[in-house]
């Protein structure tokens, strides 16, 4: 299966794989944290409402690394649905022939959606920082701006697969001898791009109340996109005769820095992968600027009374455009698997003899050449995930408030809802903490916290949406935590403030 395994495996495993380690080593998960849009003196919340600043001082900057480690993951399913512990074991029964670990295929089947997915989401922080000031003049009554600069690696990636793809693992086959099973789709996305942000903030007067508007322009430059939205596979069967005939159709958008190499009928031959392996290579990949796009950040926050404030925010809404190294492909195959004959490999003197690894060679020969492959080069354009927010907040005093924050999230065909409920503290000047609740896509079991410490210019943070996740992270659908320092100068304590509020 020379030909099967260099283009499937390489294509869609190696190259996205790669993406996905060299990154991650690089970074966490990131991006979403529904704790930390109310946790008080956090810089980092702009990123989800550039309307937002910290007042807590004039100068941030944040570092690489430093600023922010996380990780998030999201399924529509725990590994504790697939396998747990057995009970029976763990009490000391049947130890000499039972096993610790059950594997729960009724269990798991009957958790799955009719479409399932995994979601995840990688930043690394380049540099950033963002500066406060006053203008001479006010302007339409307040003279507050921030100004803000970042650079960012991202990497984003969904796989999506429907549930029929588990029915014959669930069901097996007895009961669909004869028909035309159709499987459902597999999708898979991953994307990789640097992203420059220029960002402003200002207050403003409207109707005789603070009104805080922020914009953030993002330049996007693509490194490499996967984007196979469609693998759709059909099986038929039957035991009389015994037989399995399946279809499949798929089609791929790939944009990397893979060598394709195609015969004289125009299908694919081979894909090298060595250059990824070249130093020089990968830093040439890394400083691609050839696939250009464009998102953009808004946001505002309204204190429509001394105790009520509102925010609303829309986050990366925008696209990239690929063009270098663009690769169109589209799989038709169709095969008729009639069993395996291991006859010829009892007898190593038969003149006729084959090893069981020559036998089941030649099948794998004949599902490859199943597969015909096509290819076009043309550009093509993805979106990027798009996030909206919605948040009320109710101030008791100028050191506890409540907020109820809302998120919704689409990318490519997909959609999901979170809603949060959290009480932001700030009982002294060097520390903050933030408790919530969420509810995420349909997950009901995220109790998150959040905190920072200040000690001079440096603050410290950590949070999570879902802290029981890190005691059980089998039974989580749900994990994300971050971490990380950030530098602060010009110290003005700005919400800490018992008499008044600020101005």
């Amino acid at each position: 299966m020379k030909k099967l395994k260099t283009i499937l495996f390489r294509l869609i495993m190696r190259y996205s794989l790669l993406l996905f380690f060299i990154f991650s080593s690089l970074s966490g998960f990131s991006q979403g944290f529904m704790t930390m849009y109310g946790l008080k003196g956090l810089p980092n919340n702009n990123e989800l409402n550039p309307s937002l600043y910290d007042d807590s001082s004039k100068l941030y900057i944040g570092l690489p690394f430093l600023s922010g480690v996380s990780m998030k993951s999201s399924l529509d399913f725990a590994y504790s649905d697939l396998i747990h512990y057995n009970d029976s074991y763990s009490r000391g029964f049947n130890k000499s022939t039972g096993d610790s670990l059950i594997i729960d295929i009724p269990k798991f089947y009957n958790k799955l959606k009719n479409k399932n997915k995994l979601s995840l989401e990688s930043t690394i922080n380049l540099f950033s920082f963002a500066i406060r000031g006053r203008s001479k003049k006010e302007w339409l009554g307040f003279d507050n701006f921030r100004i803000s600069f970042d650079i960012k690696e991202r990497l984003l990636g969904q796989i999506g697969i429907d549930k029929g793809y588990f029915t014959l693992l669930h069901e097996g086959n007895v009961n669909y001898l004869g028909k035309n099973f159709d499987l459902g789709n597999m999708s898979m996305n991953m994307t990789h791009y640097r992203e420059y942000g220029i960002g402003f903030t200002k207050d403003i007067m409207l109707f005789d109340k603070r009104f805080s508007a922020g914009v953030r322009t993002k330049f996007l430059f693509g490194k490499g996109n996967l984007n196979a939205d469609k693998f759709n596979m059909q099986l038929l069967s039957d035991d009389l005769p015994s037989f399995l005939q399946y279809t499949a159709l798929a089609d791929a958008n790939v944009s990397s820095p893979l060598i394709f190499t195609f015969d004289n009928e125009g299908l694919i031959d081979d894909v090298n992968s060595s250059n990824l392996e070249d130093t020089d290579s990968i830093i040439g990949y890394l400083r691609n600027t050839k696939n250009k796009g464009f998102a953009l950040d808004l946001g505002a926050t309204y204190e429509f009374s001394d105790k009520i404030t509102f925010g609303a925010s829309l986050i990366d809404f925008g696209t990239i455009r690929w063009k270098k190294g663009v690769y169109n492909l589209s799989a038709n195959a169709s095969y008729r698997f009639n069993g395996v004959d291991l006859t010829q490999s009892i007898n190593e003197d038969d003149a006729d003899y084959k090893s069981t690894d020559d036998v089941l060679d030649e099948m794998l020969d004949s599902l490859e050449n199943s597969y015909k492959i096509t290819n076009s080069e043309n550009k093509y354009s993805t979106p990027i995930p798009t996030k909206m927010y919605f948040y009320g907040n109710y101030k008791l005093n100028y050191k506890l408030d409540f907020g109820l924050l809302s998120r919704f999230y689409f990318y490519e065909n997909n959609s999901d809802f979170a809603l949060t409920l959290s009480a932001n503290a700030k009982p002294v000047k060097w520390f903050s903490f933030s408790a919530s609740y969420s509810a995420i896509n349909g997950n009901y079991n995220n109790l998150g916290i959040g905190m920072t410490i200040r000690g001079g210019p440096i603050q410290f943070y950590l949070l999570s949406d879902n802290i029981a996740a890190a005691m059980r992270p089998s039974r989580a659908q749900f994990i994300n935590f971050r971490f990380g320092i950030n530098l602060l100068f010009g110290r003005d304590w700005g919400t800490y403030v018992v008499k008044s509020p600020r101005k």
